[in-house]
């Protein structure tokens, strides 16, 4: 996934029009980070544009637990994927802890 510009903002993609599926190819929080840094010009949520930097720290928070999923912007499927990959971490660790 090759992103310049943030859903909402900028022409011609089906993702940039705030599509559910923006982020859907997204594995892991790794592969999150990097293509939440390509967004060049941010995030545009229902009340503001969130710029990379903030929505790394906003997940970072919400992983360590001092914020919840809420602070999240549902702009792309975000709050969406952050929420699955948590969830699939829980489900590595309850694995993890059965073996």
């Amino acid at each position: 996934m090759n992103v310049e510009v943030s859903p909402r903002i900028g022409e011609g993609k089906k993702e940039q029009e705030g599509g559910e599926n923006f982020f859907d190819s997204v594995q892991s929080f790794g592969e999150l980070f990097i293509e939440i840094s390509r967004l060049k010009k941010g995030l545009r949520g229902s009340g503001k544009v969130y710029m990379p930097g903030e929505l790394l720290e906003i997940i970072q928070e919400v992983r360590k637990g001092k914020k919840t999923v809420d602070y999240i912007t549902n702009t792309g499927g975000l709050r969406k994927k952050v929420i699955e990959l948590l969830a699939k971490i829980d489900d590595e660790k309850n694995e993890s802890s059965v073996s």
